[in-house]
C-alpha cells in the first residue's frame, strides 16, 4: 500500500509524463469570480546596477485553481528568478480562461496564448485530453512498481522477490514471474471523466491477474466497470481492456500474482505494450517522437516507426534516413543502423517446390528473411546452387492427384480411398472409409494445417510463417527471436463415435517428432488440444533435447478440436529481438490422428454384421450382405430384405411378389389361389375412394369419413392419399394452396366437413391417419383364413355365393397409438359380381357404416367382376347333335349355375359342324362286308365240328389202350396194339417228331389210306416205341 503522502505528492504532478510539461506553481485564485483581479503591483525599483528590460520571454501566462463554479483565469507570471525592468510588452490584465473540463482533441495542442487549440508540428504528436505510454524503453515517470512473495505460494523455497518487478522490455512491460505478486501503480488527477485503456497478453491460467482503481482516499472501486479480472488470451494475441475512471484524483493498479504450486515451471508473465489515459488536463505541448519514429505530418495523434533499413537517431523526427543497402541495415522503428555481418550457414535454408507436372520437386536454398548478412565479402558463405530436381514423394495417404496434370495432392472424395501411390477408388459395397489424417510427406502443406510465429516483439518473427517444409520432416522455422513461440496446428471437424471395443475412446493422435536444442537454452516442445467450446489444455511438454521418438495420445470425445504444436527456444524474455539458439529447432516426421470425420481414407474397412452405421457403404437395392463371403447378393424372387430376421431374405406371404428391389412384398394384380384359378385385377389400380354415412357432432355438425384404398400394383408403393388441407380454406389463417398434414399408403382415412365460405361450398378434410402401410397377405376365404376371420366375415357382410369365395387383401398399419398399440389392421374382401360394370361397389360392414367396429380392425366389401377367376375350358361343356345328311353340329355352353362364376380369361369356342355317316344295305362296301363275315361265320362252324369230331375218336383210342394194359397204369405192347385190327385210324409217333402236325397232312394221308386198298381197317395203324409214354400222345 502506497503512503498517502505519496499518493497526494504523485497525484499533484503534471510534468512527468508524456504530453504533460511541468507548470510553474499557479497564483491564488480569487475570492470572487465574478470580478476581475486586481493588476499586477508595480515593479519595484531596480538596484543602483542596471537591470535588463523586460521582454515576453521573461513571463508567460499561467490558469488559476478552478473555482466551485468550474471557472479560471489567465494571468501572467514572471518566470522564475526573473529580474527585468518595465512592464511586461504582453497584457497583462487577467482573463476569463476555458473551463476547467476543456482539452484539445488528438493531435493538438492549447496555446494559453490565444487560448485555443492548434495543431502538432511534423515530428510531434499529441493525444490532446490524454496520456499515451507505447514506448518502454525504460518505467516511465509517474509509474511506480513493487513486489511481495504471493499469497498463493505453495514452494517450499523461499522465494526472494525484491528483485521481481515489473521490467521494461523496449516494446513492451513484463510483469515478474514465479510465485511473487508483482504491482505496478500510476496515479492520475483527471480534470473530467475518462478512462484508462491497455493492450495486453496475458497466456498462463496459472497467473492471477487483476486490474483495480482506487480514489484518492486509498478506497477501491468495487463495481465492475472499474475493477477487472482480464481474461486469457492465446500466445502472441494482444487484446484491449478499458475501466472508466472518475474527475479527480485516480490510481491505477496492475497486479499480477504467480501459482507454480511447487512445480518447477514458473507460470508466465503478463505483458502490457500500450497504456492511455484519457480525461487528463490539457496539454500546451506536443510530444516530441521518440528515436527511430517519426511523423511527416501536422495533427498526429502517434508517431509512426521507421521502416526497414531506414533510421532516425533523434527525437522529434519528421522524417526518416535510409540505411546504405548494400553494408548497413535496421529494423524496423531503428534510432541507428548496423553493419551487415558477413553470411553464414545459419543464414539460409533448405526447402523444396511442389511437384510440377513430370512429378519433380526442386531443392531450393534461400537466405532467411529480411536477409541482414552480406555475401560478398571475405569468409562469408554463398547461396548453394538451386534447382535440382527429385522425384516427388507420393501423395499422403488418404489423399491422391485428381487428375493426371494435377500437382497438389488432394483428399480422395467420399466413400473412396487410396494409399497415396495410387488413384482413389470407390470402396467395395458392405464396406465404409477408414478416414483419418495420415501425414509422412511434407512437400505441401495439407489445407487442414496451419503454422505461425508469434513473439511479443515487433521484430521478433522472421516471417508469419514460423515452420518450414523440409520432404520427409517439418521444423520450425529459423531466424526468429529466442522467445518466439513458432505454432503448428491441425484441426478436425470431429470423430465418428466411440472406437467398438474401447472404453471411451474416440480416436488416436500419433506423432513422431525429436527436438535439437543447445545447452543452457531449455526449450521447450509443447502439445495441446482445443476442444470448441471448452478451452485449450496442454496434454504434454519436453524440455531440452528429444530423441526421435513416438508419442500417442487418446480421444475422449468426438467434439471438433485443433491440435496444436507450439515450439520455444527458451521461456527467458528478453527485451529486445534476442537470436541466441539459431539452431535450435523441432522436428515432426508424421502425424496420424484415426476415426476422424474429415480427412481422407487410406483403406475401407468391412461393415459389422447389421450395422446402421450411416456412413457404411450399401448393397445395392436388392441386395444384401453376406456375412460368410463378405460380399453383396441378392434376395432371390419371391422374397424380401428383413435385416432384423435371422435369414435376411424372407418369402413373400400367400398372394404376393417381391418387388424389383426386394425391399417389400405386394400384389401385382394378379392372383392365383389353391384351386388354381387365377385373377386379373389390374383394373383396380390405382386409388378407389368410399364414404360412410354422414354422421353429426353433438353442435350438429355434419360430417363423414372418406377411405381411400390402393389395392394393388405400382411395385408396392401405396397410391392412396388423405391430407389435412384445413390450413387451405379462406378465413382459417392460411392462404389457399397451403396443405397441412399428408398421409401416404396402402388404405387411408380423412375427415370430411362440408362446409360454405361466403356462400361458396367448400369441403375440410382433415385427420389423416393410416389403416394400412403394408400388404399381408391375400387368401381365398374359407379355404386357408382363420374361423375369426370367417365369422367376421359373416357378421359384417352377407355370405358369399356358394361354389365361389370372396378374395381377402390383409394390410398392416405400422403406426402405434395409445388405443391401438398393434397398429391398425385392414381387411378388404373382393367379392364376384359379373353384373358390375367399372371398378365395381365398395360397402362398408351393415352393423358398422363407419368401417370399424373395434376402432383398430376396418373391413370393406368390395363387389367387382374384377374379383371373378378367369375362364378356363373347365368353365364351359360341349353338346354334340345327330348326324343328318352327312353332318354332325357340336354346340359349347358355359356351365350354368345362377349366376356367373367367370369372366374373361379364355373365350368360349364356335359352334363347330363335321362330317359323318350313316351305314345302307345298298351300299357296295357294305355289301361285300357281309358277304365275307358270312364265309368266315361258315369256316368257323366247319372247323369246329371237325374238331369235335376228332377229339371223339381220340377218347376212344385212349379207352382201347387202356383196356388192353397188363398193368393198371401202363400202356400195353405195340404187338398188342397191331394185333387188335380194329378199324381205326393209323396213328404214328415217330421218336423226336412233331407232334402238332398240320391239319392238311392229316386229311392227306388219309385219302392215301383209302387209295390204297385198306379201308377194311377203319383205323390207323400207331407205331409206338418202348420208350414212348402216354403222356407224348
Amino acid at each position: 500500500m502506497i503512503p498517502s503522502k505519496v499518493v497526494v505528492l504523485v497525484l499533484m504532478l503534471t510534468g512527468a509524463v508524456r504530453g504533460q510539461t511541468p507548470t510553474q506553481t499557479p497564483p491564488a485564485a480569487p475570492q470572487e469570480p465574478t470580478q476581475a483581479p486586481a493588476a499586477p503591483p508595480e515593479p519595484t525599483q531596480p538596484p543602483a546596477e542596471v537591470t535588463p528590460k523586460c521582454t515576453a520571454d521573461d513571463f508567460h501566462y499561467e490558469y488559476t485553481e478552478c473555482d466551485s463554479s468550474g471557472g479560471r483565469w489567465r494571468v501572467l507570471v514572471p518566470n522564475v528568478g526573473n529580474t527585468c525592468q518595465g512592464n511586461p510588452p504582453m497584457d497583462a490584465t487577467p482573463k476569463r480562461g476555458k473551463e476547467c473540463s476543456f482539452s484539445c482533441g488528438s493531435g493538438e495542442f492549447f496555446n494559453i496564448d490565444s487560448q485555443t487549440c492548434e495543431k502538432c508540428p511534423q515530428g510531434t504528436y499529441s493525444l490532446g485530453g490524454g496520456v499515451l505510454f507505447d514506448h518502454w524503453e525504460s518505467l516511465p515517470g509517474g509509474f511506480t512498481t513493487t513486489a511481495e512473495v504471493g499469497d498463493y505460494s505453495y514452494s517450499a523455497k523461499v522465494t526472494n522477490c525484491s528483485q521481481v518487478t515489473w521490467e521494461a522490455k523496449g516494446d513492451f512491460i513484463a510483469s515478474g514471474s514465479g510465485d511473487c505478486t508483482t504491482t505496478l501503480v500510476y496515479a492520475a488527477n483527471l480534470k473530467k471523466a475518462g478512462k484508462v485503456s491497455f493492450t495486453y497478453q496475458y497466456i498462463d491460467d496459472n497467473t492471477i491477474f487483476h486490474v483495480y482503481v482506487q480514489n484518492d482516499q486509498c478506497q477501491t472501486m468495487m463495481d465492475s466497470d472499474n475493477n477487472k479480472w482480464p481474461d486469457t488470451t492465446e500466445e502472441g494475441k494482444w487484446k484491449e481492456e478499458s475501466i472508466d475512471l472518475t474527475s479527480g484524483n485516480n490510481v491505477i493498479y496492475w497486479k499480477t500474482t504467480g501459482l507454480s504450486f511447487g512445480n518447477e515451471r514458473k507460470p508466465k508473465p503478463v505483458f502490457i505494450k500500450k497504456i492511455t489515459i484519457e480525461g487528463v488536463a490539457y496539454t500546451s505541448e506536443c510530444t516530441k517522437c521518440p528515436p527511430g519514429f517519426f511523423t511527416n505530418r501536422p495533427g498526429q495523434a502517434e508517431c509512426e516507426s521507421c521502416p526497414r533499413n531506414q533510421h532516425a537517431e533523434h527525437e522529434g523526427s519528421a522524417e526518416c534516413i535510409a540505411c546504405n543497402d548494400a553494408t548497413e541495415y535496421a529494423e524496423p522503428g531503428s534510432p541507428q543502423c548496423k553493419p551487415r555481418p558477413p553470411c553464414t550457414e545459419k543464414d539460409y535454408f533448405q526447402t523444396h517446390t511442389p511437384c510440377d507436372e513430370e512429378k519433380k520437386t526442386q531443392v531450393m536454398y534461400k537466405w532467411i528473411e529480411p536477409k541482414i548478412c552480406r555475401d560478398d565479402v571475405n569468409n562469408a558463405v554463398k547461396l548453394p546452387a538451386s534447382g535440382a530436381k527429385e522425384d516427388c514423394p507420393p501423395c499422403n495417404p488418404g489423399m491422391a492427384l485428381p487428375n493426371s496434370t494435377a500437382t497438389v495432392c488432394e483428399f480422395c472424395p467420399q466413400n473412396m480411398f487410396s494409399e497415396g501411390e495410387t488413384p482413389c477408388a470407390n470402396c467395395p459395397p458392405n464396406t465404409e472409409p477408414n478416414y483419418s489424417h495420415q501425414y509422412k510427406w511434407w512437400n505441401a502443406l495439407p489445407e487442414t494445417m496451419e503454422m505461425t510465429c508469434i513473439s511479443v516483439h515487433v521484430r521478433g518473427c522472421a516471417s508469419t510463417k514460423g515452420w518450414e517444409l523440409a520432404g520427409e520432416h517439418i521444423h520450425s522455422g529459423v531466424g526468429n527471436a529466442d522467445d518466439a513461440y513458432l505454432v503448428l496446428a491441425l484441426r478436425t471437424e470431429g470423430f465418428r463415435g466411440q472406437i467398438p471395443g474401447t472404453t471411451g475412446e474416440f480416436g488416436r493422435i500419433t506423432f513422431v517428432f525429436d527436438t535439437l536444442c543447445s545447452a543452457g537454452s531449455g526449450c521447450q516442445l509443447f502439445f495441446m488440444q482445443e476442444i470448441e467450446g471448452r478451452g485449450t489444455k496442454v496434454i504434454e511438454s519436453w524440455t531440452g533435447a528429444q530423441t526421435k521418438q513416438q508419442y500417442s495420445f487418446v480421444i475422449g470425445a468426438e467434439d471438433a478440436m485443433t491440435f496444436t504444436w507450439a515450439f520455444q527456444k527458451t521461456d527467458e524474455v528478453f527485451g529486445e529481438n534476442q537470436q541466441n539458439f539459431p539452431n535450435d529447432m523441432a522436428r515432426i516426421y508424421e502425424i496420424h490422428i484415426t476415426n476422424t470425420k474429415d480427412g481422407g481414407a487410406s483403406s475401407c474397412k468391412a461393415c459389422p454384421q447389421g450395422s446402421q452405421n450411416s456412413e457404411c457403404i450399401p448393397c445395392a437395392k436388392g441386395y444384401f450382405a453376406n456375412p460368410e463371403t463378405n460380399k453383396c447378393e441378392q434376395c432371390p424372387e419371391g422374397t424380401y430384405l428383413n435385416f432384423g430376421a435371422e435369414d435376411p431374405c424372407v418369402p413373400c406371404s400367400e398372394g404376393t411378389v417381391s418387388n424389383e428391389d426386394r425391399t417389400a412384398c405386394y400384389s401385382d394384380c394378379t392372383v392365383t389361389d389353391v384351386h388354381g384359378h387365377t385373377y386379373d385385377l389390374n383394373g383396380l389400380k390405382g386409388f378407389h375412394s368410399v364414404q360412410s354415412a354422414p354422421t353429426f357432432t353433438a353442435m350438429g355438425t355434419r360430417y363423414f369419413y372418406q377411405f381411400n384404398i390402393s389395392l394393388c400394383g405400382n411395385n408396392g408403393i401405396g397410391e392412396a392419399e388423405c391430407l389435412d388441407n384445413i390450413t387451405a380454406v379462406e378465413g382459417q389463417g392460411g392462404r389457399q394452396g397451403e396443405v397441412g398434414d399428408k398421409v401416404k399408403g396402402m388404405i387411408c382415412r380423412s375427415t370430411i366437413i362440408p362446409t360454405t365460405n361466403h356462400g361458396i361450398a367448400q369441403v375440410i378434410s382433415a385427420q389423416p391417419d393410416s389403416l394400412g402401410d403394408r400388404l399381408m397377405n391375400v387368401t381365398l376365404a374359407g379355404t386357408n383364413n382363420t374361423d375369426l376371420a370367417m365369422a367376421q366375415l359373416t357378421d359384417l357382410f352377407d355370405p358369399d355365393k356358394a361354389g365361389i369365395h370372396d378374395l381377402m387383401f390383409e394390410m398392416q398399419s405400422e403406426k402405434a397409438t395409445m388405443a391401438c398399440p398393434e397398429g391398425r389392421r385392414s381387411v378388404i374382401y373382393l367379392r364376384c359380381d359379373y353384373t358390375q360394370t367399372d371398378e365395381g361397389k365398395i360397402e362398408l360392414p351393415r352393423n358398422c357404416p363407419t368401417g370399424t367396429c373395434t376402432g383398430c380392425d376396418f373391413h370393406f366389401l368390395w363387389n367387382t367382376r374384377y374379383a371373378c377367376p378367369l375362364c378356363t375350358e373347365n368353365d364351359y361343356m360341349s353338346i354334340e347333335g345327330q348326324c343328318k345328311d352327312g353332318k354332325q353340329t357340336t354346340q359349347f355352353l358355359w356351365k350354368q349355375n345362377e349366376y356367373r362364376t367367370c369372366r374373361d380369361g379364355v373365350t368360349l369356342p364356335e359352334t363347330q359342324t363335321k362330317k359323318c355317316h350313316v351305314l345302307s344295305i345298298r351300299d357296295p362296301m357294305v355289301q361285300i362286308g357281309v358277304g365275307l363275315a358270312t364265309c368266315c361265320s361258315i369256316l368257323l362252324v366247319c372247323m369246329l365240328v371237325y374238331f369235335w369230331r376228332k377229339n371223339r375218336k381220340l377218347e376212344y383210342k385212349y379207352m382201347r389202350l387202356m383196356q388192353n394194359s397188363t398193368k393198371p397204369g401202363e400202356l400195353p405192347k405195340v404187338e398188342s396194339c397191331v394185333d387188335d385190327g380194329e378199324d381205326e385210324d393209323e396213328v404214328i409217333f415217330n421218336e423226336g417228331g412233331n407232334s402238332a402236325s398240320k391239319l392238311f397232312n392229316k386229311f392227306k394221308n388219309k385219302m392215301q389210306s383209302k387209295m390204297a386198298g385198306e379201308g377194311d381197317n377203319p383205323f390207323e395203324s400207331i407205331q409206338l416205341t418202348p420208350k414212348q409214354q402216354l403222356s407224348n400222345i
